[in-house]
């Protein structure tokens, strides 16, 4: 046998096997403190022989392939070997190997046979040599080699280490071989295994990191070492320095004892753990430790009730004060003590397991504690209470008995065990038969249950609050809030909320089988779908056994599949049929469905939320959406949406939304998905279609997925400045959308054309416009590259110029948009005056009252060409022309200035000045343009009446109240010098 060699020490050397003749060598020990050694070594004696017929008792219990896992666990541990999970280069980073702990030919051959590609050999079976960085003991601890054992077990392995002998990367590489080897066993034979690196001097003071909860840390690590000492397996490595102590040690005696083992000459101390003492807690820790286990009850709830009772016993003044570990110590040192019973202890032969011992019972760790919680329901009355836990206590181990008198019995130990235990609970054939059939309960029933366990644990709690105010207990409020708002989670019903379930166990809602039933409802409304547990023909529906089997209906198909996902009703291993031939769906849509569900919604497990997410509001974290449900022609067009989405709190919602298009379903996704989204791909997820689904149009599912990826990242993914306003366009069914957000409620319009958009987006308000164009491969590509190239505080006029017309996009410094069109031919004069206009109200734009008060700098300019002169991938070619367009406007303006001045009796007047004269409406009144008009008609000596150009300009007063009582920013100078142009222009025309 692998384990043979127990903690790693020859046969000859394990504690107390000296022979009666052998003399031992002088002790400095008194007469009473060796007493106290011998007694003492009987116990290492008996644990080491106990520990022995537990690995054989595991062993028996394990199918062929996760024997030999189980067994190369140590080994995967113990070794740093090229091919093997976890390896890291040799260094500072490897471990030093578990202590003792040596690799047989057996282990050998299993090894080299699993991993016959490795560099594993015999040269290289020892860890490397290492004074530190030790692996003192490999130990599982929880219910295996216990009644309650099971296939379905998973290995709970604490590994213990000084972490001070670990450098920080040494650490890490030990987290990362333990996981890698996690990863392995799960993947070879789905063997669930987690590893817990312990820090000995930690856990001797209770501390092992497993709570966010204040209150509930020393409690729980008192109640975590109690179980672990009375549940714990060495599987290679030291034991603790616990066993060999009395049973029911003071903290004091426990250290003086110490100090007696490390002085006798066969108690070698460090080939063992000081995990320290195992202590009773107080009623203000039970509190913790209840606040804990009702938190853990949401997922485990059966497991979590049986922590609970154990809390109520031990806190109960007329309960036994002994801790469970010390019965089972007193049990093994009783046997160990004996020496005409020692063989009944030790024996390898054919009565090596633990469950054929004649003293079975009291061995059991898991037994004892049940025994204790069911004993203390009985002396307190609690009878409704004891039955509810021998029911999960039964379908919990796994095996059946036919009735008390099932001839199997006798042929193996479980099951004899299971006859006594239901013999002693009064059981009639009866009930035994109607937990045999557990898996052809109702639904109903089964969800029942689950409810009577999650009252026992509430009402348990409740009898523990009543207990902790007759004491004036304080509870920590912050622990209280966090439990409230996880049971408000669990238990609170919602509009479009997916509803969790109590279950008793982590897979008792598991279904093998699953049928969907479809049944169109009346025109315009919705279908009808059921679900259903086993497999069911369409001729089967109308019978009364098959509506017993109906799970749930519902008319929105995305919140029924949800339920059956976040409540583990349906799993990968579950065989989806469907039962109606006119639903609009297949067996493999439906598959789709779930999985995909799955794969974004994976287990969400309310009790395992951290404190920092329920002490803050609740926010959306995740949005899967789904197009089209139910519609034949599934990829032409958006008709409808659903919206699934998980919160922080982790709760799930379902919303429907019909009669919808491209851009309103973009909205709707917008408006659920969280606005301090950093990564929009990992919090959105569209469902599209596999191809095994029959899908021809894949294609709508996947841009429409790319659109809000693109749409949340430009909205969410950087904080949103303040006073601003982002707008995404794209190209819609029919239009230009543009859907824009400014901090509040995303709201959508449509434009003919893109320009048109860029012309009427802007409102005049003092605010900051962001744009972004979906990056379509086909569609507004010349738009994509022009809203790429804008920039932050800049004025810019970005030209896109196909060759025969130009399209002039201008944007001031805060974003504000004007569109012009030109002819290829003729906007470069055009832009050169509209450039050095803006660089001559730069200076006015910077000390703007509204700027200067949000503390932004001076606005750039910048003047940037798109055009088909060159190729970049999308066939165009971007150029910064600023330089060349404001050499172009070397000629004066012939306005050069239109001002706002004051009289000497305060009225305002307005001022033009032009090339060697000014012009005042305090002179001129109503024929002001008339006159200005006139005098550049002169000036070009009647020869042209094409449009005059103002080099710069000041806003009056009257334009500021009415058009930007905000601030103004560049696109009110460009609108007020297009109204004073438009006045020149029109009476110029006029001569």
């Amino acid at each position: 046998m692998i384990f043979k060699n127990l903690f790693g020490k020859r046969e000859e050397d394990l504690l107390g096997y000296a022979d009666e003749e052998d003399a031992p060598p002088p002790s400095n020990l008194s007469r009473t403190d060796q007493d106290a050694a011998q007694a003492m070594r009987v116990r290492a004696r008996g644990f080491s022989d106990f520990n022995k017929r537990k690995i054989a008792t595991i062993i028996s219990k394990l199918r062929d392939l996760d024997q030999e896992i189980f067994q190369m666990l140590p080994a995967l541990v113990h070794l740093n070997v090229e091919g093997m999970p976890g390896f890291v280069p040799e260094g500072e980073r490897c471990h030093g190997g578990i202590a003792d702990f040596q690799i047989n030919q057996d282990l050998l051959r299993i090894l080299q046979r699993h991993f016959a590609n490795s560099k594993l050999g015999p040269q290289n079976v020892r860890a490397a040599k290492a004074k530190e960085r030790i692996i003192y003991s490999l130990s599982s601890m929880g219910s295996l080699a216990t009644i309650a054992q099971t296939p379905k077990s998973d290995f709970d392995i604490w590994v213990c280490v000084n972490k001070s002998e670990f450098p920080p990367e040494a650490l890490e590489a030990l987290a990362f071989k333990l996981k890698e080897i996690e990863e392995w066993a799960e993947k070879k034979n789905r063997f669930e295994t987690h590893f817990f690196i312990t820090d000995i001097s930690e856990a001797r003071n209770n501390r092992f990191g497993a709570s966010d909860s204040e209150s509930a840390g020393s409690a729980l690590g008192k109640l975590l070492k109690e179980e672990f000492f009375r549940t714990h397996t060495v599987l290679a490595g030291y034991p603790p320095l616990w066993t060999i102590m009395p049973p029911q040690v003071s903290d004091e005696e426990y250290e003086r004892l110490r100090e007696i083992a490390r002085k006798d000459y066969q108690l070698d101390v460090r080939r063992f753990i000081d995990l320290g003492n195992a202590q009773r807690i107080s009623m203000e820790e039970a509190f913790g430790a209840a606040l804990w286990q009702l938190n853990k009850a949401l997922g485990s709830p059966f497991k979590s009730a049986m922590k609970m009772g154990l809390i109520e016993d031990y806190m109960d003044p007329e309960s036994d004060s002994v801790l469970l570990c010390d019965r089972l110590k007193e049990a093994i040192g009783s046997l160990a003590a004996i020496p005409t019973q020692r063989g009944d202890v030790d024996s390898l032969g054919p009565e090596s397991l633990l469950d054929g011992h004649k003293k079975r019972f009291e061995l059991d760790g898991y037994l004892l504690m049940f025994d204790r919680i069911l004993g203390y329901y009985r002396r307190k009355g609690k009878e409704e209470l004891e039955d509810i836990l021998r029911k999960c206590f039964y379908l919990k181990v796994g095996d059946k008995i036919a009735g008390v008198n099932d001839p199997n019995r006798a042929k193996s130990a479980k099951k004899d065990m299971l006859g006594i235990l239901v013999e002693g609970w009064g059981w009639e054939n009866e009930e035994i038969l109607h937990l045999n059939r557990f898996k052809e309960w109702s639904f109903e029933q089964c969800v029942t249950l689950g409810k009577q366990v999650n009252s026992f644990i509430i009402d348990s709690y409740k009898r523990l609050s009543q207990s902790g105010a007759t004491s004036q207990v304080r509870i920590n409020p912050t622990d209280l809030t966090v439990l409230g708002r996880k049971l408000f989670t669990f238990y609170s019903r919602k509009d479009n909320k997916v509803d969790f379930l109590p279950r008793i166990f982590d897979d008792s809602l598991r279904q093998d089988h699953l049928t969907f039933a479809f049944a169109a409802g009346p025109p315009g409304t919705p279908p009808f779908w059921r679900v259903y547990r086993d497999p069911v023909s369409p001729a089967d529906l109308p019978a009364p056994a098959t509506a017993a089997k109906c799970l749930r209906q519902s008319r929105n198909l995305a919140t029924l599949l949800a339920w059956l996902v976040i409540n583990e009703i349906w799993t990968r291993s579950t065989h989806v049929s469907l039962a109606s031939k006119d639903s609009p769906l297949t067996v493999a849509d439906l598959q789709d469905l779930l999985g995909g569900m799955l794969d974004f919604f994976p287990h969400i497990n309310v009790g395992h939320l951290s404190n920092s997410q329920l002490l803050s509001d609740a926010k959306v974290e995740k949005v899967f959406a789904i197009l089209n449900l139910g519609e034949p022609k599934l990829g032409e067009r958006i008709l409808h949406i659903n919206v699934i989405y998980e919160t922080t709190w982790g709760e799930v919602f379902g919303e429907f939304h019909g009669q919808t298009d491209m851009t309103s379903a973009l909205c709707i996704c917008l408006n659920v998905i969280p606005h301090a989204c950093e990564d929009a791909q990992a919090a959105f997820k569209i469902q599209v279609p596999s191809g095994k689904a029959g899908v021809s149009n894949r294609a709508m599912f996947v841009d429409f997925e790319q659109l809000v990826h693109e749409a949340a990242e430009f909205f969410y993914g950087t904080p949103l400045p303040p006073r601003t306003v982002r707008s995404f366009v794209f190209q819609s069914e029919r239009m230009v959308s543009a859907v824009s957000w400014g901090g509040g409620k995303i709201h959508s319009e449509f434009f003919p054309t893109f320009d048109d958009f860029y012309q009427k987006r802007e409102t005049g308000k003092f605010q900051n416009f962001e744009v972004k164009v979906f990056s379509s491969p086909s569609k507004l590509v010349p738009q994509q590259i022009m809203a790429a190239n804008l920039k932050p505080n800049t004025i810019q006029v970005i030209v896109c110029d196909d060759g025969i017309k130009a399209r002039l996009y201008i944007s001031d410094e805060m974003g504000g948009s004007m569109f012009l069109s030109l002819s290829s031919k003729s906007w470069l004069p055009y832009v050169a005056k509209v450039a050095g206009f803006f660089r001559n109200i730069s200076a006015r734009l910077a000390e703007e009252p509204a700027r200067v008060e949000l503390k932004l700098p001076p606005p750039a300019l910048d003047v940037c060409y798109i055009g088909p002169r060159g190729a970049n991938r999308e066939g165009f070619k971007v150029d910064n022309i600023t330089g060349t367009v404001l050499q172009q406007n070397s000629t004066p303006a012939e306005v050069r200035l239109v001002t706002e001045e004051a009289t000497p009796d305060g009225r305002k007047v307005l001022v033009v000045q032009t090339e060697g004269a000014s012009f005042s409406s305090a002179d001129h009144g109503a024929d002001l343009f008339r006159n200005v008009a006139a005098f550049i008609y002169e000036a070009r000596q009647r020869k042209s009446k094409n449009p005059i150009f103002i080099g710069d300009c000041v806003l009056p007063s009257s334009f500021r109240e009415k058009f930007c009582p905000q601030g103004a920013k560049g696109t009110h100078y460009l609108a007020y010098r297009k109204l004073i142009e438009g006045k020149l222009y029109q009476a110029l025309q006029a001569l």
